[in-house]
């Protein structure tokens, strides 16, 4: 299978709706623009379930039982996922302490000792890099559960553990999140963490959910389902539930439910991967233009590493040289303030790919660093 443009499409999409997520604060208050944060809210909460539904359909189908390729494996994607870990985690503690890079997030590591810690597996990394300890696990565990699809498959056995997997990884925490909206003193949760290797973050089980969700947009389980009805139930109807009860939960002052396992977040993150990937041969796309958006995508490992810092410095120099206060933009049009703030997520993007570019012309920094793969 050639080069797919859509699953590049998908990486950009997914490394702006992260920088949303981290970012959304910085031109909106909750309390002052309720409705237009509660967009970016749930738009952003999409970025990491279509980065693990990306893995799931590149990774799974592939032939594990080789040795020669499993070895292959630990070289090019878990050494240099260890090796890109302990050097962030290091380098980020170390940037936080320069005051032009110091990011406005209050859940960056700032102690020693908790930088040691993450290092060394011990405790949350109580930053945006919970994301490497999760993907680490999944990497970990992606071999054997490659195995088990294919020796399973079309056992009773694989269907119970797939049951059990949507029940614990979606149903049961979408349940007890819904029943804390109504204010009943009756917690439920599931109790088995059906990852491989199950990493303590948010939305346990569902990540193992998602790595198979992509697998199966790969085999093409879902393509009975037409794009008309994908987009309305699976995307549209979803995601507009998803805004109304957010804004249900800030108003009364409940927790949200907005969560990577969220039902309707799960729903809406495979319906539009699953989207997506139907665009190939469907619509033309110059070579020129699918060279471009290879390009692009190609560092969105990279901008996911350093986007908070150059974000760090864009928002300083705009308080600082425009006079604004926080949160930037508030007074100004609407439109105007959403289109700056758009602007404000490109330029992060754009302003990380750039530093990404120059600095991946280390060879051992685009390789284990970056993890850029040509």
């Amino acid at each position: 299978m050639g080069r797919k443009y859509s699953l590049d499409l998908i990486r950009i999409l997914a490394t702006c709706m992260v920088i949303i997520v981290h970012t959304k604060d910085i031109f909106f208050n909750r309390n002052l623009v309720l409705r237009t944060w509660s967009v970016f809210r749930v738009l952003g909460t999409y970025g990491v379930p279509l980065f693990v539904l990306l893995t799931g359909y590149l990774m799974l189908h592939k032939d594990f039982e080789e040795k020669e390729y499993l070895n292959k494996f630990v070289k090019h994607n878990i050494l240099p996922l260890l090796i890109s870990f302990e050097f962030w985690n290091i380098a980020w503690f170390v940037l936080n302490h320069i005051p032009v890079l110091s990011t406005y997030q209050k859940d960056i590591p700032t102690q020693i000792d908790q930088v040691i810690k993450s290092c060394l597996f011990i405790g949350n990394t109580n930053d945006a890099m919970w994301y490497l300890h999760m993907i680490l696990g999944l990497y970990l565990g992606m071999p054997i559960v490659s195995l088990a699809i294919k020796r399973l498959k079309g056992t009773s056995y694989a269907q119970i553990l797939f049951v059990l997997l949507v029940l614990c990884g979606t149903i049961v925490p979408s349940l007890g999140m819904l029943i804390k909206t109504y204010k009943i003193v009756f917690p439920i949760f599931p109790v088995l963490n059906l990852n491989i290797f199950a990493v303590t973050v948010w939305g346990n089980s569902v990540w193992m959910l998602y790595l198979l969700a992509g697998y199966l947009v790969r085999q093409g389980s879902f393509r009975r389902i037409s794009s008309a009805k994908l987009f309305m139930m699976g995307v549209l109807v979803p995601a507009i539930l998803s805004y109304r009860f957010e804004l249900y939960c800030i108003r009364h002052h409940l927790p949200s439910l907005v969560s990577y396992d969220f039902i309707l977040i799960v729903l809406t993150s495979i319906s539009t991967f699953e989207l997506f990937t139907r665009l190939d041969g469907r619509y033309v796309v110059s070579s020129f233009l699918q060279s471009i958006i290879g390009f692009v995508s190609k560092y969105s490992f990279s901008v996911y590493m350093l986007h908070l810092f150059v974000c760090a410095v864009l928002y300083k120099a705009i308080l600082k040289i425009g006079g604004w206060s926080l949160p930037i933009g508030y007074g100004l049009p609407k439109v105007v303030h959403i289109f700056t703030y758009g602007a404000f997520v490109i330029s992060v993007f754009l302003l990380s790919e750039v530093i990404a570019y120059i600095f991946g012309k280390i060879p051992c920094v685009k390789k284990w660093l970056f993890m850029v793969k040509d």
